[in-house]
């Protein structure tokens, strides 16, 4: 049983674009958003008591599998973690998009190891993709730790 399923490729292609000017670094934070929202967790995964978590929740349903499954404390801080940077990308989104989100910036860019105000966006585009692709990776390990050969 696969416990993630990317739905799409597109998304994940439109990463490897270069990052410019705040416009673009705007953008790629929005695909990298998308591609979070493509995740696929199924609902048997999900604990008896987070069964209400929304299909389009996808970070919360993942962390609720990962809370409910993973008895190791290292790996269990480990995926949270990951879980936590995926969030602050999904809030620097969120703060590029929305005005009245704005000022979060100064909050979450940090977060992600970016300093605020953003000098170099192809450089910050780097700090992301390389955090998402981190903390991607220990999700994907911890999932995988889940589940037999």
């Amino acid at each position: 049983m696969r416990l993630l399923r990317v739905r799409s490729i597109e998304e994940p292609a439109r990463l490897l674009l270069p990052c410019r000017d705040r416009d673009e670094f705007a953008a790629r934070l929005t695909g990298l958003a998308d591609l979070f929202k493509l995740f696929d967790v199924a609902d048997s995964l999900l604990p008896q008591n987070r069964q209400e978590i929304g299909k389009a929740a996808t970070l919360k349903r993942i962390q609720a599998v990962l809370d409910s499954r993973l008895a190791e404390e290292g790996e269990k801080a480990q995926a949270v973690a990951a879980i936590r940077t995926l969030r602050a990308i999904n809030g620097a989104r969120a703060a590029y998009q929305h005005s009245s989100a704005g000022s979060e910036l100064p909050k979450v860019l940090p977060q992600i190891g970016i300093s605020y105000p953003v000098q170099d966006y192809a450089e910050a585009w780097a700090v992301v993709r390389s955090s998402a692709a981190e903390a991607l990776t220990a999700i994907r390990k911890a999932l995988q730790s889940l589940t037999p050969d």
